[in-house]
């Protein structure tokens, strides 16, 4: 029974003579494997050295400095805004964004160390 009817099935990988189905076999194209089906084999010191060498290669990422509000600032240094405000009368660095300030956390805290040492050798002058 050889009628047109009794086709055997086609499946995905099956050559239908004209190559239409290529594009369902991963390796038909060019004959090589897919890179998300390719598997690479290190050893441990293959893989360490090539880890080290991907960090050592790329240049340490420079953060932006963070510049904080108000609120932000009295948070982070735990104090109230009244105490913020006195900071800001005694010279407190901070940068005005239109009419609202910024407060750059590394040059408040530069600021702050710079007053308790001036404050330090002023109570061991005593």
């Amino acid at each position: 029974m050889s009628g047109p009817d009794n086709k055997a099935p086609r499946t995905a990988g099956t050559d239908r003579g004209a190559g239409r189905d290529r594009h369902l076999d991963p390796t038909a194209v060019r004959g090589s494997t897919p890179a998300h089906d390719l598997v690479v084999m290190l050893t441990r010191s293959e893989l360490r050295e090539l880890i080290v060498d991907a960090l050592t290669e790329r240049e340490p990422a420079q953060p932006a400095p963070a510049l904080l509000t108000a609120t932000e600032l009295c948070e982070q240094l735990r104090c109230s805004r009244a105490t913020l405000h006195r900071l800001q009368l005694q010279g407190l660095p901070r940068l005005m964004l239109l009419d609202s300030p910024r407060y750059s956390t590394a040059d408040v805290l530069a600021w702050l160390e710079r007053r308790s040492a001036a404050g330090s050798a002023t109570e061991a002058a005593e």
